[in-house]
């Protein structure tokens, strides 16, 4: 079966695809320092009414800024996945397609052994581990 996997993984010319996400903003952290403020205000001192006023302010000026969803950067690598598949050793190979969830299928059909790999599990590699997406 090894041979059969690597056979079919070595025919596949698609480029791989290096997909980075940009993480976006909710201004979540911020709001949360200034809520903890609010929290920690010393309601005894003189300037208490003054700081939780102008932390009020803080709070609803953060709520009130737009959000910026997470973006998705995909980039070829300039590799090949045939060409990747080359280069990784034995482990690799194998992290690489449990990572990614390949998943290879073996069945008899008119008495003979038919093999296949999972045509969605092929299209993309996890860039976590620095393989890039198929």
């Amino acid at each position: 079966m090894d041979a059969w996997v690597s056979r079919e993984m070595s025919r596949l010319n698609q480029p791989v695809i290096k997909r980075d996400i940009i993480p976006g903003s909710d201004h979540a952290d911020e709001v949360a320092e200034v809520e903890r403020d609010i929290d920690e205000l010393d309601l005894d001192a003189g300037d208490a009414i003054e700081r939780f006023t102008a932390l009020r302010a803080e709070r609803a000026r953060l709520l009130a800024l737009p959000t910026e969803p997470d973006r998705v950067v995909e980039q070829e690598t300039g590799e090949t996945i045939a060409q990747l598949w080359a280069r990784l050793d034995g482990p690799e190979r194998r992290a690489a397609l449990l990572q990614d969830g390949v998943r290879v299928t073996a069945y008899r059909q008119d008495g003979e052994i038919v093999a296949d790999l999972s045509a969605a599990s092929v299209a993309y590699l996890a860039a976590e581990q620095g393989f890039g997406e198929w």
